[in-house]
């Protein structure tokens, strides 16, 4: 098996620690057990049957699962390649709107929760280092735009704040005028 561990462009590293790739030997594979540790990321894998959870159900091939309370096992039953992404804290909210704590012993398929074609764009890169480019380029813009709603709310509840101050002073300088 080979494993390593990419560094992404600076703007992603607020909500990025590192990328990381996993590959089960291609040419003398046999099926292995694998405990999954405890630290919420998201996954690609080039191989969606590759991989099952220890209930034997398939993993999709682009997901996202939280953090877990406690080890979990994963079989590999295929030659594979997954690219992971080792998030910080405040990233799930930040890029996908989700808060950690919904996600805790949880894994979503990306596709359930925003519609995206991001698996067939990894998946029809000629390289890894495609793969990694189109990955970065993904999460920056989720989170550019993740920013630019939150700072149209923001305006927009400023102003419902200015306006429903003003009707309230001006009810209560009339009612007050009644009494």
């Amino acid at each position: 098996m080979f494993y390593q561990q990419i560094l992404l462009s600076k703007p992603l590293n607020k909500y990025v620690r590192c990328c990381w790739v996993l590959e089960g030997d291609r040419s003398d594979f046999r099926e292995k057990k694998l405990k999954i540790l405890p630290d919420g990321c998201p996954v690609f894998q080039e191989n969606p049957t590759a991989f099952c959870q220890s209930n034997n159900r398939s993993l999709p091939q682009c997901f996202i699962y939280g953090q877990t309370t406690r080890y979990s096992e994963t079989k590999a039953k295929a030659p594979f390649r997954n690219i992971g992404v080792y998030f910080r804290a405040t990233a799930l909210k930040s890029i996908f709107g989700v808060d950690a704590y919904e996600m805790t012993d949880r894994t979503i398929n990306i596709n359930d929760l925003i519609k995206t074609g991001i698996s067939d764009q990894l998946l029809n890169a000629n390289s890894l280092s495609g793969q990694i480019k189109l990955l970065s380029e993904f999460l920056l813009k989720k989170a550019d735009q993740r920013k630019s709603e939150l700072c149209r709310r923001t305006y927009s509840k400023r102003k419902l704040v200015k306006k429903c101050s003003k009707s309230f002073q001006h009810i209560r300088t009339h009612v007050g005028a009644c009494f």
